[in-house]
């Protein structure tokens, strides 16, 4: 069911900073990104970290960088090494494998710092709940720095020296793993614009991919950095994303090319192989061998999607309130996808798990604001590990405890449900909107909106009772459909891609007026803008 929360009439940016709650001189901030990032030295604990970082340089120790596996951990390692390589050679860093470590630090990587008599860890995206393994760390002689960005939900922390914005109700919780990382180097090199000028901007655009790859929301210092960081990535001299955007035929990044198509080839890397690649990656001189690797993420990225394709076929409708679905012989890193795929079909918390002789591991991905996360913190006497945030997680259960746990997940969400408002199949739309009304003035004003993302989502036009006049599919994989579209005596190009396409398909190819619901872009081709739609749902029109 469609809900249409406003209809479009001339100055529609009064209604956005209505909704904003904002003053006229918060709106003027908010729109055209006037503001400061924050201090580096506002984060608890960061001079402790500096000071301890600085003695390990002044005295040459061996320093090593774990950080977690997916995007905003990739970029958090690439950060740190690209700033601490200019300090010291002594530095190197280590991405867990899905499967041989799973969640978080592992004993392995612990071991291989114990062999390779390091003396300094230094945690990215990662330590603030891995209390084991850096007592490990620590017992073995090995001081432990963490840089997280995770909530804390214990009374101990894991070591003396935490860098981690929710330490500190103050400070604003919303940044990621990779701008910690990049505060942590800003605090470490103050005159980095001066010594090192290609460096900065190189950092910047990094921790703009993680801010948006690990949906931080656009708010407060986030809005300004990634407005500015997008121009980065855009004019980068970092070989490897230089080499990465060029052969995914990016020139202009937008947010929307960080989310669809570079946070999937990064992420692909980790799910499918390891993710060491990509660091390896955005830390090469050679551009020989960095679009050896850009392909191989590629690859990898396709395999990915043929695997997610068949696992979703084997899903069948359930009764249970939450989705338990385990698999066999599957790589452990598509499971995310995949859960969030069956949740959004379904409409429920789903875990989807890799079932093998002992245990079940996998991710949880979750609906309407319901925190997935507490159900695994909160049956700790079952046989389960693992965390995350509030509506993506993973778990490791042992196989005994599957029933059980599958029992208590429904009976926590019923309970849930029972205070909260569940809203099922409403798709909202921001205005509605008559072609006549689009124009470049209104894009101008859009674009004024621009960082989107969380907290800050792009707007949903729609316009009703449109003409088909063409439709065509396009690409080499045929997953693009192109339309032009007629109303009142103005026409408009749209297209829409994969399940967008396949929904048309299945319901609506053979209508000819429809209700379309679209976000607005500009399409720049041969030297000539246009503006498009891009389509994300249809709906039955009033034949005349």
């Amino acid at each position: 069911m469609w809900k249409i929360l406003n209809t479009y009439e001339g100055d529609f940016l009064h209604s956005i900073q209505k909704y904003f709650s904002m003053s006229d001189e918060e709106f003027d901030k908010f729109l055209y990104k006037k503001g400061r990032i924050n201090s580096p030295f506002s984060l608890p604990n960061m001079k402790k970290a500096i000071d301890r970082i600085q003695l390990a340089i002044l005295d040459n120790e061996k320093i090593r960088v774990l950080a977690d596996y997916d995007c905003d951990g990739i970029t958090s390692a690439s950060i740190m090494m690209l700033g601490l390589s200019q300090l010291t050679p002594n530095v190197s860093y280590s991405v867990p494998n899905r499967v041989k470590d799973g969640y978080g630090i592992s004993k392995r990587q612990i071991d291989e710092c114990i062999k390779d008599n390091i003396n300094l860890i230094i945690s990215v995206d990662t330590g603030i709940a891995e209390h084991e393994s850096i007592k490990y760390a620590m017992d073995n002689g090995i001081d432990v720095i963490v840089t997280d960005h995770h909530p804390h939900n214990k009374k101990t922390l894991p070591c003396k020296i935490v860098v981690d914005p929710y330490l500190d109700e103050n400070v604003f919780h919303g940044i990621c793993g990779a701008m910690v990382a990049y505060k942590v180097i800003r605090a470490l090199i103050p005159d980095i614009k001066l010594l090192y000028p290609d460096l900065n901007p190189q950092l910047i655009a990094l921790a703009t991919i993680g801010t948006l790859a690990d949906v931080m929301p656009l708010q407060d210092e986030n809005r300004i950095f990634v407005y500015h960081g997008l121009n980065h990535l855009t004019e980068t001299t970092n070989i490897g994303l230089n080499t990465l955007l060029k052969l995914c035929n990016l020139k202009k990044v937008t947010e929307n090319d960080i989310g669809f198509t570079i946070a999937p080839l990064m992420n692909a890397a980790g799910r499918m192989e390891d993710a060491s690649m990509v660091v390896d990656l955005f830390l090469s001189d050679d551009e020989f061998e960095a679009e050896k690797i850009v392909k191989k993420m590629i690859s990898l990225n396709d395999k990915r999607k043929e695997i997610q394709a068949k696992l979703l076929e084997e899903v069948k409708p359930s009764e249970d309130l939450v989705i338990i679905q385990t698999f066999k012989n599957v790589p452990a890193g598509v499971l995310g996808i995949v859960a969030n795929q069956i949740s959004d079909k379904f409409k429920k918390p789903c875990f989807a798990m890799v079932k093998g002789k002992t245990h079940s591991g996998g991710s949880g991905r979750s609906i309407h604001g319901y925190n997935l996360s507490n159900v695994i913190i909160q049956n700790k006497d079952l046989k389960i590990s693992g965390g995350g945030h509030a509506e993506a997680c993973a778990l490791s259960i042992e196989n005994s405890d599957l029933k059980e746990f599958k029992r208590r997940c429904n009976e926590d969400f019923k309970k849930w449900l029972e205070t909260h408002e569940y809203v099922e199949d409403e798709y909202l739309i921001d205005y509605l909107i008559n072609f006549e009304d689009i124009s470049w003035t209104l894009m101008d004003k859009i674009n004024l909106l621009r960082p989107f993302g969380n907290g800050n989502k792009e707007l949903i036009f729609c316009s009703k009772n449109v003409e088909i006049l063409e439709k065509k599919i396009l690409g080499k994989k045929k997953n693009a459909l192109k339309f032009k579209f007629f109303q009142n005596g103005v026409t408009f190009d749209g297209i829409c891609f994969n399940s967008t396409m396949n929904h048309f398909i299945q319901e609506f190819d053979n209508e000819n007026i429809i209700n379309i619901a679209y976000n607005l872009s500009i399409n720049e081709f041969a030297g000539r803008r246009n503006i498009q739609l891009m389509l994300n749902n249809f709906e039955k029109g009033n034949a005349k």
